[in-house]
């Protein structure tokens, strides 16, 4: 936005790059706190689950960027938002919770 308001294209190739590393040092985060959060049984499919809509979102999100003004960003927030509330739902188990305590 701050490329385009100024009218600063090189910019944007910037932006792209930063997107793509904040990108994957969330994946990466990812991978190393599901441990605290889920069973062993169920760690292999949360990661899946993770994965799998991280690559159908990174396939869809070059045709939800090229539609009509509104609808890109409103998707963004929207996703963003189901984000935070799902992850403010995580809690450790209760077998984790007591050998750290």
């Amino acid at each position: 936005m701050f490329a385009e308001m100024n009218q600063w294209e090189g910019l944007v190739p910037f932006g792209v790059l930063l997107s793509k590393s904040a990108i994957t040092t969330a994946f990466c985060f990812l991978y190393f706190t599901t441990v605290d959060y889920f069973e062993s049984a169920y760690l292999g499919l949360a990661i899946g689950f993770c994965n799998v809509f991280g690559r159908a979102s990174t396939i869809l999100s070059p045709m939800i960027a090229e539609m009509g003004e509104p609808l890109p960003m409103m998707s963004c927030t929207v996703i963003c938002t189901i984000s935070l509330v799902m992850c403010l739902q995580l809690e450790q188990p209760e077998a984790l919770n007591k050998n750290k305590r």
